[in-house]
């Protein structure tokens, strides 16, 4: 099993890093011989672990920089109201200790991101394949 090990704030939350891969890259990434070397060619963000998400997210800001099609829409349901939000597919890749965990053909929500400060979230779609352990230590573990 892959794992990453990371400390987090528990004020701001598990942050890990994560490479947003588009259509175009997943098949460069699927015939490069050298995968790795190709992947951290990739933009890196800020992705927060939401675990009360149902569906992983990127903000309007990322889906703008990547110049992403929407494949087309859902509810999003907020503490605030339920808004139409569109829906891109894109491929997560998750840097672990040795190796990547890649999630190919991943279906993200678009969100309005007003703090800048992380521009994905990842939701339980994607956390359900793997196991969460945060500890009391400022520790978390994600394993896949």
């Amino acid at each position: 099993m892959a794992l990453l090990k990371v400390q987090f704030d528990y004020q701001k939350g598990v942050i890990i890093p994560v490479f947003v891969a588009t259509a175009e890259d997943t098949v460069k990434i699927e015939n490069e011989k050298d995968k790795e070397k190709y992947i951290k060619t990739l933009p890196k963000f800020d992705c927060l672990i939401d675990t009360g998400a149902g569906i992983s997210c990127i903000s309007e800001n990322l889906s703008k920089a990547l110049e992403l099609e929407p494949s087309g829409g859902i509810p999003m349901h907020t503490a605030s109201g339920s808004v139409e939000v569109d829906v891109y597919s894109v491929t997560l890749i998750i840097p672990m200790e040795d190796s990547f965990r890649i999630f190919a053909d991943t279906e993200v929500a678009e969100y309005q991101n007003g703090t800048d400060r992380h521009d994905v979230l990842l939701g339980r779609d994607i956390l359900r394949e793997g196991l969460l352990q945060m500890g009391w230590g400022g520790q978390a573990f994600l394993s896949f």
